[in-house]
């Protein structure tokens, strides 16, 4: 459907995963900062700390990590209260999934050419 394409990673072996490993110590360290006065509490926090990362924009990137793998913004708890746009037009699933797959496409490009320039910046 999209195209995706299965990468095998090792077990133990982190440096294969950098990019899991980066949202990981990220993720690490906001659990931290949250748990601040209860350490042994931090899953108590879990939930906050994963929502404020999936709507963080990214520095490197432009875009939320949420934008990026699902190709949209997420809903979040202040679209109950004002509510979501309703001039979306209606899709069909094939029309759906065609206009998804070239956001992605265009959301890709621009994230890579981004990530290009601050890795050249190091």
């Amino acid at each position: 459907l999209f195209g995706v394409a299965k990468t095998r990673t090792t077990a133990y072996h982190p440096q294969s995963d950098g990019l899991l490993e980066r949202m990981n110590r990220t993720l690490l360290d906001l659990l931290a900062t949250a748990s601040i006065d209860h350490p042994d509490d931090w899953d108590a926090h879990l939930n906050r700390v994963l929502l404020d990362y999936w709507s963080s924009v990214h520095y490197t990137t432009g875009a939320t990590p949420s934008r990026v793998i699902f190709g949209r913004e997420m809903r979040l708890p202040v679209d109950l209260v004002y509510g979501l746009p309703e001039n979306t037009p209606e899709e069909s699933v094939g029309e759906y999934t065609q206009r998804l797959r070239q956001d992605l496409e265009q959301l890709y490009e621009t994230v890579r050419g981004k990530a290009g320039r601050q890795q050249r910046r190091q």
